[in-house]
């Protein structure tokens, strides 16, 4: 779902953000001292349940974002023959393609409000 799509879907909580936040929504983008709902219109919901902890004596929230990524693995190829090592049938070898989880993007949150954050090659 795109930004736009959750704007779509949640107006009011659009219509709450600052203009400047609305503005970097919009674009899929967010910056430190937005909200959760910012975060949640920008980039969606996180990929993982949130992660609850304590550091120097502040409650925090992170976010992670991932993404499936495709990977071309080879299928080994295998000989096998009752008559020698060089002889007999072929079976499988080619290409498969295979997705791994990748993380794409962090978000730190202290009183609700986004205190860090880091994006790996894009928006999640």
């Amino acid at each position: 779902m795109t930004p736009l799509e959750r704007i779509e879907n949640n107006p009011a909580m659009f219509r709450q953000l600052s203009p400047e936040h609305r503005a970097l929504v919009q674009q899929g983008r967010i910056c430190d001292g937005m909200s959760k709902d910012a975060v949640f219109l920008a980039w969606g919901q996180p990929s993982e349940r949130p992660m609850l902890g304590q550091t120097e004596g502040k409650n925090f929230e992170k976010w992670t974002y991932t993404r499936m990524r495709p990977v071309v693995v080879s299928r080994p190829v295998f000989y096998g023959s009752y008559w020698g090592p060089w002889g007999g049938w072929y079976t499988g070898g080619g290409v498969d393609t295979v997705y791994v989880p990748e993380k794409v993007a962090d978000v730190t949150f202290e009183n609700n409000c986004v205190v860090s954050w880091e994006s790996r090659g894009g928006t999640p």
